[in-house]
């Protein structure tokens, strides 16, 4: 009888211990799995290149499979949860691009990415001037190009990128002096003049050559490129044309001095289509205005001569003879020439006064000469 009791009371004794046991076993249980991360970084699109880096993050040792039109790839991610694959790309056609990220609790997480392939370059075409033909001048004329990507037989294009179009020319374009005596901008032979287009597109771009912006006299060529969005360029589009000089022309520019002032500087340019060897004028003034021509200097286009004379022939009358002992010659162009140095009779009343360049003759290397209409400027005081 008393082994039977103490039998009874082990087994509640074990009962009880089990059941503690349990209970604790289901206190511990935490919460389930139910999220995964997935970032993919950006790629480039439209691009020229056949392959593409696919590439982000996902939750660590997540199981990540790339799915691509020429391609099917996965791998685990690594303990940073970083992923990368390369996969081919439909040639000019959009591949569309699955990601899908399964973590070890069997969560999913999916993304999807299209990237557009371009590796046909585009095409550019000089419209105007008319390859081999004159234009009416140094200016006044349009340069016009056509901007294509219809390569026949391929159905995608990433489209023209017109920000990539750029043109040059053979000869200097612009630095023309102005009436005020600032000069214009100067493109050297070779300088891209895109900025001088009024119409950029898609499409074309057209420029309406100024005045300001004058071509070289003679031949010219020009030499064009545009690229897409994809990164492709096209092949140099060139045209030659030959540009019909403008009549030869002086410029008087004005200026402005107070009564009594020295030193004041009055800009002689010329504008010419030939050689010019030498170059004679007279300039004529109020002497009741300008006492004295006190110096004459050689300056930009003419900087290489080494001979300028000028001497009083009549009261405001000033001749002025410009030369070069080593044959030097202004090339066909437009500019400065030269720098008269003035005073101001101290007793000018406030207005404007002309200057006038007239009796202008030019001679050639071969010892021609020609003559030019005369030019006026002003010279204001205040």
């Amino acid at each position: 009888m008393e082994r039977a009791l103490e039998m009874r009371a082990l087994r509640s004794c074990s009962l009880a211990v089990v059941t503690v046991v349990l209970a604790a076993c289901s206190d511990s249980s935490g919460p389930s799995d139910t999220t995964i991360e997935l970032t993919v970084d950006p790629v480039m699109s439209p691009t020229n290149e056949l392959s593409s880096l696919i590439s982000g993050t996902t939750d660590p040792a997540a199981s990540v499979t790339v799915e691509a039109p020429l391609d099917t790839l996965s791998e685990n991610a690594d303990d940073d949860g970083a992923f990368s694959f390369s996969v081919s790309l439909l040639a000019n056609a959009i591949s569309e691009i699955s990601i899908l990220a399964v973590d070890q609790a069997g969560n999913r997480a999916a993304d999807t990415l299209e990237i557009e392939q371009d590796i046909e370059p585009p095409d550019v075409d000089f419209v105007s001037p008319p390859a081999g033909g004159a234009t009416p001048g140094q200016s006044g004329f349009t340069v016009e190009l056509d901007f294509d990507e219809a390569t026949a037989g391929v159905d995608y294009f990433s489209g023209v990128d017109s920000e990539t179009f750029e043109i040059t020319n053979s000869q200097p374009v612009g630095g023309v002096l102005r009436q005020d005596g600032t000069t214009s901008t100067l493109y050297p032979a070779g300088s891209n003049l895109t900025p001088l287009f009024d119409v950029v597109t898609e499409d074309g771009a057209e420029w309406t050559v100024s005045d300001s912006a004058v071509f070289t006299p003679g031949a010219n060529q020009m030499l064009a490129t545009i690229g897409d969005r994809a990164g492709n360029e096209s092949s140099p589009a060139a045209i030659a044309f030959n540009v019909t000089a403008d009549p030869d022309r002086f410029i008087v520019t004005d200026t402005e001095a107070g009564a009594g002032a020295t030193a004041v500087s009055e800009i002689i340019g010329l504008s010419n289509g030939d050689d010019v060897a030498g170059v004679q004028f007279d300039f004529v003034f109020a002497p009741t205005v300008i006492s004295s021509i006190d110096s004459v200097t050689v300056r930009d286009r003419a900087s290489a001569f080494d001979g300028v004379d000028f001497n009083q022939v009549a009261a405001g009358r000033v001749r002025v003879v410009l030369f070069d002992s080593s044959g030097d010659v202004l090339s066909p162009g437009q500019g400065a020439i030269l720098t008269l140095w003035l005073t101001v009779n101290a007793a000018a009343p406030s207005g404007d006064y002309s200057l006038t360049a007239e009796s202008i003759v030019l001679s050639d290397p071969q010892g021609g000469t020609s003559t030019l209409a005369a030019a006026s400027g002003t010279l204001r005081v205040p």
